[in-house]
């Protein structure tokens, strides 16, 4: 039995429609993983876009340093209390920034961020004060990720 050439034509049709559409679903792969590594870059650089503001703030005050790295003790009434709490804001801000979009961030990159915020939160009381008093501010997976921290203190002996 032959074929006519209308099979042959629709036979080579199907397959050609089957590469074209492997081939465009190769494209939409790379194209979405582009977009992905592209909001990776970016993410990185708002981080330390706002890391290094941050730290030019704490270098033009570095009075304030103790209060977050050395577990000096936050009164509220210290005549810093304004600028302590503002620079926690300013820490939590980014830290909130960071976890949510933790996601689209490298994992080694978001790794040493963590342990960062780890580090903030275990050293200064100033940082926790702020937390505790203006948590209904922040993001439920900030206050999770903090939660997680605090439970994972050492206890203080009285």
């Amino acid at each position: 039995m032959t074929s006519n050439w209308t099979e042959e034509a629709q036979g080579i049709g199907a397959i050609l429609g089957v590469i074209i559409t492997i081939i465009g679903f190769i494209f939409i792969y790379r194209q979405i993983k582009q977009t992905q590594k592209t909001i990776e870059q970016s993410n990185h650089t708002s981080i330390y876009a706002i890391s290094a503001e941050f730290n030019k703030y704490l270098a033009d005050n570095s009075e304030l340093r103790p209060f977050l790295y050395e577990g000096k003790e936050f009164d509220k009434n210290h005549i810093l209390s304004n600028k302590i709490l503002i620079v926690c804001e300013m820490l939590t801000d980014m830290f909130e920034f960071i976890i949510i979009e933790h996601k689209s961030i490298n994992s080694s990159i978001y790794g040493t961020w963590r342990a960062y915020i780890e580090l903030i939160y275990s050293n200064s009381p100033a940082f926790r004060y702020y937390t505790e008093l203006y948590r209904s501010t922040y993001s439920k997976e900030l206050l999770m990720v903090l939660h997680e921290i605090s439970t994972n203190l050492p206890v203080e002996a009285d």
